[in-house]
């Protein structure tokens, strides 16, 4: 499948196509279709027209996209649903709540949902339940700078038994709608939990919230100074921290060395994503009692430059 410099569309095979995304300036490559946000390049007509023969889809990404989707569009769109079992949504304020559960409701296979950007400033509060109810039991989702804006407990309605990996970040979620549906969701065992703001959820409630976990992944500071709020469940601890490429001090080694490797018995692996020694010695401290323990210590391989 190609798009003509003119503008037309080709079509091959595109019943077998398998994932379909529309990016601002990405060309098509593979088996992903990614169309140009320019309308010089495709017409919302044309993408519907496309969407709606794509129907063995398993992954779709929308990434700015431009236009309001209307109902009838949905509805016109909703056998290309069926089958689609990741859906990705970032940077598409033309698409407010009702029409993100009026989608839900139409992908019954849908297993991983990432959300992220959606800063809808037109839409005021609305009752969740006059919103459709998701069709579909997810197993991953990833909330991240303004997704979590969505009512949470809803979004989740389905997933109580199959959710078992969330991720967080600065997701914009109220605490008592997060926790609520976090706390209904009994097989989370991997949380990724990062904090930009002052008024995000604090770590305690949020893991106390996830009594299964056994994967977390969470800034280092927040590791070493609520150290008692760590499960003792935990076999992989990964920590980072913002902006990339930091340096991790002697004193936060020693604080890991001291108080949180010794509160997680069954801790297996202590991965650091984005962060680095400033020293030898701290290095060492953390290495040798890793050893002790016979955990695993994952760093990066190389410095920035």
């Amino acid at each position: 499948m190609s798009l003509s410099r003119s503008g037309t569309i080709l079509l091959f095979d595109v019943p077998l196509l398998v994932a379909l995304q529309y990016d601002q300036s990405l060309a098509s490559t593979g088996g992903t279709l990614i169309c140009p946000k320019t309308t010089k390049t495709l017409l919302e007509e044309d993408f519907l027209e496309l969407h709606s023969l794509c129907t063995n889809l398993h992954k779709w990404v929308l990434h700015q996209w431009p236009w309001t989707l209307r109902f009838d569009d949905l509805k016109r769109c909703s056998p290309s649903f069926l089958h689609i079992r990741e859906w990705t949504l970032e940077h598409c304020t033309y698409i407010d709540r009702a029409t993100i559960f009026t989608i839900l409701s139409m992908m019954p296979a849908l297993d991983a949902l990432r959300i992220a950007y959606f800063y809808n400033a037109n839409e005021g509060p609305t009752p969740m339940m006059t919103f459709p109810r998701p069709a579909c039991r997810l197993s991953r989702v990833e909330l991240a700078y303004g997704g979590g804006l969505l009512p949470c407990q809803w979004l989740l309605c389905n997933s109580h038994n199959t959710l078992k990996r969330v991720s967080l970040c600065s997701a914009g979620a109220k605490a008592e709608d997060l926790l609520g549906a976090l706390e209904q969701c009994k097989r989370i065992e991997h949380l990724s939990y990062a904090a930009d703001s002052h008024d995000w959820i604090p770590m305690p409630p949020t893991i106390d919230a996830c009594s299964r976990l056994t994967s977390l992944t969470i800034d280092v500071e927040i590791a070493v100074g609520q150290a008692g709020s760590l499960p003792r469940t935990l076999r992989e601890l990964a920590l980072t921290r913002r902006p990339m490429y930091v340096f991790i001090t002697f004193e936060q080694c020693q604080a890991m060395v001291q108080d949180v490797l010794p509160r997680l018995p069954l801790l297996r692996q202590l991965a650091l994503e984005n962060l680095y020694f400033r020293s030898r010695p701290a290095y060492r401290s953390l290495r040798d009692e890793c050893m002790e323990r016979r955990i695993e210590l994952v760093v990066p391989r190389s410095r920035p430059a």
